[in-house]
């Protein structure tokens, strides 16, 4: 992919080049009221294609800057929604755990009650 943007480059160059060169007397630019004609239009054109250019280019570059803060700026406020809104559902569920946590809070005391014994037999031998 490189190598054709640089060879479509080239020959864009090379067609911009030939047509300067060859066609150079018959340039015409209508700028405001005035009409320009020959080679001296030909330099008003390319001046102002190149400001095109350059002006387009810094458009480019600020808005690229404003969007990645603004998408930056939403993607914080969409996963700090995200957060909140797991807390709120957990809250609003915890009523309807109670069930499941009764086991579950047995088995973790018995697991740990367990482990705390062996823990105090290993340290007295």
């Amino acid at each position: 992919m490189k190598k054709f943007v640089a060879i479509a480059i080239v020959v864009m160059l090379a067609m911009i080049a030939f047509n300067i060169t060859i066609d150079l007397g018959h340039s015409h630019v209508a700028w405001d009221d005035g009409d320009f004609d020959g080679p001296f239009a030909a330099l008003i054109g390319i001046a102002a294609g190149g400001m095109g250019l350059v002006i387009g280019g810094v458009v480019l570059a600020v808005v690229g800057v404003m969007l990645a803060l603004l998408f930056a700026g939403l993607g914080i406020l969409a996963v700090a929604g995200l957060v909140i809104g797991a807390v709120v559902l957990a809250a609003l569920m915890s009523p309807l755990l109670v069930p499941i946590l009764i086991p579950v809070a047995f088995i973790w005391y018995f697991s740990r009650r367990s482990r705390r014994a062996k823990m105090t037999h290993e340290a007295a031998v």
